[in-house]
């Protein structure tokens, strides 16, 4: 069997496979596209069942396990859920359109929420804003962003859900302890083998690290946005959203610039940071073209970007798509997720 990759989009979770080499292809992308769960027609809704009957609002982050069950962190229902091999859908933690910030047993515990409703919207129209990314360390507990909440929720084998790092509601940047820091709109999370975690604190434009019951910065500096490839505080990101780590320890960002950043571990000063390098990409150029490096295009045009405080970039009445309407609302425009594949491609 070819290597499989998973993708969430809409109300579906997909395999995609290498095409065998006997399918040649070079009009087109040689993958084979299969939906493992969710409604083929796009149909959203909350259901857990088998294959295309299971029903998934809006699923965003995923992981995997070594038995290849697939978790998805599902936005608009504010739920985990999990796919088997098979397509089985269950429902991890949360409760399906329910949303708020409790911990405890997963089948009582809520996650994600709405956005305050701007002026001429009304509360339908929402962005839903949360949980996003997940991840999974080599002990089988599950870590997630709880955006809305500026928390990091932890997901133990025993399907208990606590408050991993973050003071909830308080949007800011705070190293220390993992109980009193501060985060600011989470949307990445990464862990390693070592049992650290990696976050993309996206609104800070900043990469932390949780470790030993602390938080600190390892990259970038709090509240300055921009796209400067350095060590450590000297870097600069803008809106740093997915982020996945090697089994080397290199981590891989994705940046709203529509930059692929390569962060490798280093030393600076005595502490532990990272040396950034952009991979793939040119900063506030959009576009689909494939090339080697800087010659890459990725999303949309980003200058209107600069000075906003969320990393979207094409205006919306409240869905993830563009409308034309006037309010100011954002849908991520560029690069939202990253995945490593067995061959070390991103």
């Amino acid at each position: 069997m070819p290597p499989l990759r998973t993708l969430a989009f809409l109300g579906a979770v997909f395999l995609v496979a290498d095409a065998p080499p006997a399918r040649a292809q070079t009009s087109a992308l040689p993958y084979i596209f299969t939906t493992l769960a969710g409604s083929t027609a796009g149909t959203s809704g909350y259901l857990d069942a088998t294959g295309t009957d299971a029903r998934f609002a809006r699923p965003w982050g995923l992981t995997i396990d070594p038995a290849g069950n697939l978790y998805v962190a599902e936005i608009a229902n504010h739920t985990i859920r999990k796919v088997t091999p098979s397509g089985v859908v269950t429902t991890v933690a949360g409760s399906a359109g329910i949303s708020g910030w409790l911990d405890g047993p997963a089948n009582t515990a809520l996650f994600g929420g709405s956005s305050a409703t701007p002026t001429g919207t009304t509360a339908a129209s929402v962005l839903p804003t949360g949980p996003f990314g997940i991840t999974r360390d080599c002990a089988g507990n599950l870590f997630v962003a709880d955006s809305i909440f500026q928390v990091i929720r932890q997901i133990n084998p025993a399907n208990v859900v606590t408050t991993f790092a973050g003071t909830p509601m308080i949007p800011s940047h705070l190293d220390g302890p993992a109980a009193s820091a501060q985060f600011k709109t989470p949307f990445g999370v990464t862990a390693l083998a070592d049992g650290s975690v990696l976050v993309a604190d996206t609104q800070n434009h900043v990469i932390r690290k949780i470790s030993g019951g602390a938080v600190t910065t390892v990259a970038g500096f709090r509240g300055v946005p921009g796209s400067l490839d350095a060590a450590g505080e000297q870097a600069r990101f803008l809106h740093p959203c997915a982020i996945v780590a090697a089994p080397n320890g290199v981590l891989y960002v994705t940046d709203a610039n529509n930059l692929v950043r390569r962060l490798t571990p280093t030393t600076t000063g005595g502490a532990s940071s990272y040396t950034v390098t952009t991979i793939a990409g040119t900063a506030l150029a959009g576009g689909s073209v494939d090339g080697q490096g800087d010659a890459a295009r990725f999303g949309a045009a980003v200058e209107t970007l600069i000075g906003i405080s969320a990393p979207f970039a094409q205006p919306i009445g409240g869905s993830l798509g563009p409308s034309g309407g006037s309010v100011s609302l954002y849908a991520v425009g560029g690069l939202t997720g990253v995945a490593l594949a067995p061959d070390g491609n991103l």
